[in-house]
């Protein structure tokens, strides 16, 4: 889909990249985290978050997750549902699996830091979308990725280095939280992401080259 929407690509064109959204220092400790929410300290806690809608494939992750079969992972859904209806149906297919917990309402920044925090895995099964403001979020708090294999997302992999951001192909399925689980027993290094300062000064380099262009 990716290249029906950017005529550019047969054109000069400059990407600049995107920074984090959040100083890595504001997020709390995992372990303080989960003790304020009362989250076992020992389970692999899977986490999507933002505004709910179906693009945003909530309803393929709960189905997924329902078939995973590893009973010490937990699944977190937080965030406001753009629509009564799309909320009764997260609400329809999680009940029953007590590893679900759906917290389908708006969250307040510190409440955010905090689950994002208590977290192991950000999975985010969008069904379309170019981008993802919550990738930076999630990898500014220093949280594995788990997303949809579209060119910007393998970009962004490569980008922030081996063992951050995990892609899928199609539909969510659970063999996909078991990949991130075994991927998930080696720590990999700092997500390689650049400064603000870094993207300001090419944001502003970009704009003398167009003005010296045009004159």
């Amino acid at each position: 889909m990716e290249h029906l929407v950017h005529p550019c690509r047969r054109t000069p064109s400059t990407v600049i990249p995107h920074g984090l959204l959040a100083n890595p220092q504001s997020f709390p400790d995992k372990l303080d985290a989960r003790l304020e929410l009362g989250l076992e300290e020992s389970c692999r806690i899977y986490l999507f978050f933002g505004g709910i809608d179906e693009y945003k494939g909530v309803d393929a992750l709960i189905e997924a997750f329902r078939k995973f079969p590893d009973t010490g992972s937990r699944l977190i859904v937080v965030g406001k549902p753009s629509s009564r209806t799309i909320e009764r149906s997260l609400e329809n297919l999680a009940d029953g699996d007590r590893r679900i917990t759906l917290d389908l309402r708006f969250q307040r920044p510190s409440e955010l830091r905090r689950i994002i925090a208590a977290s192991d895995v950000v999975t985010l099964p969008y069904r379309t979308g170019l981008n993802s403001g919550s990738v930076y979020l999630a990898l500014a708090a220093r949280r594995r990725v788990l997303v949809p294999s579209t060119p910007t997302f393998e970009a962004v992999a490569r980008q922030v280095g081996s063992g951050w951001v995990h892609t899928f192909r199609g539909n969510i399925a659970s063999r996909d939280f078991e990949r991130v689980a075994i991927s998930s027993t080696s720590e990999p290094s700092v997500p390689h992401v650049p400064s603000w300062l870094d993207i300001s000064e090419q944001t502003r380099a970009l704009y003398c080259r167009l003005v010296a262009c045009g004159s």
